[in-house]
Order: C-alpha cells, then sequence, then structure tokens
C-alpha cells in the first residue's frame, strides 16, 4: 500500500527555474519526497505563465490550475475551491499546504500547512490591511495546527 502526498503551493514552470522562496522551498521537499518508497506524489500549483492541466515530471504528477482574475483571488476563494475540487478528485492520505494560509481554510481532511513565523508577516498586502489579529482568526478554521517555529 503505497502513502499518497498532495504537496499544494507554487513550484517551478520551468525545469531547474526557481523564482521564489516558496516556490524552492517546496521544490526542495519534492525532491526529498520522491526518494521515499512507496509514496505517490502529487503537485497542485498556480499555473501562472503556462497552460492549465496535467504534467508528469520525475516521478511526479503536477496539476497546473489556472490562476483566476484578478490575482487577489489565488489567495482566497476562486483559487482555494479549486484546490480543494482537486484534492477530492486526488483523493489524498495527507495534504502539504506551503506559504499560502488561505489554501486549507475548511479543508477537512488530514494536511499541514507550513508557513514562516508570523512575526515575519507582513502587516500589508496591497491595498489590504492585515488586522492584528489576522493569525488567531486564520487559525480557528484549522483542524490541525503543529507550530514549526517556537517563539524566544
Amino acid at each position: 500500500m503505497s502513502l499518497k502526498v498532495a504537496m499544494i503551493g507554487p513550484f517551478p514552470e520551468r525545469i531547474g527555474v526557481i523564482t521564489g522562496g516558496v516556490e524552492g522551498v517546496v521544490h526542495c521537499l519534492t525532491v526529498g519526497l520522491r526518494r521515499v518508497a512507496d509514496l505517490e506524489l502529487h503537485i497542485l500549483a498556480p499555473a501562472y505563465h503556462r497552460p492549465a492541466g496535467t504534467e508528469e515530471r520525475d516521478g511526479m504528477t503536477i496539476h497546473w490550475l489556472k490562476v483566476p482574475f484578478p490575482p487577489f483571488l489565488t489567495n482566497w476563494s476562486v483559487f482555494r475551491r479549486r484546490v480543494h475540487l482537486h484534492l477530492a478528485d486526488i483523493r489524498p492520505d495527507i495534504a502539504h499546504f506551503q506559504g499560502v494560509a488561505s489554501w486549507p481554510l475548511n479543508y477537512r481532511d488530514p494536511c499541514v500547512l507550513d508557513l514562516p513565523p508570523p512575526e515575519t508577516w507582513p502587516t500589508t498586502h496591497g491595498d489590504f490591511l492585515f488586522p492584528k489579529d489576522f493569525s488567531q482568526r486564520m487559525f480557528r478554521y484549522m483542524n490541525v495546527l503543529v507550530p514549526l517555529f517556537q517563539r524566544e
């Protein structure tokens, strides 16, 4: 019996070209996960500069998901729904969300969310101001939260 893992986050659209920090983290994690025996790896990634569709690459399945416009919707309702619908089709044993806190909201199956420490989060995003209690509001919608950082 194999373990089915879905990684959700930005992923290099072109082999060998990493354009951001979270994209680099997702890429490095997939390199390690591909070494695990009996693991079926799926990547769900926004298709910013390529057509939506499915690609087989290095033993994993990449699901390129269309990004809605305007771009701020990628973090919230439209893109999150698209991610959740794909996860329902894939039915992973665990979903690993990377970097975008809103994507796992209301996802009811086992999942992990990696985020940097809250003190590194921006207080604004474009014209949108994050409330001071943004992290507390967000976390109450999660079914499990495992902190990967330690406060001093």
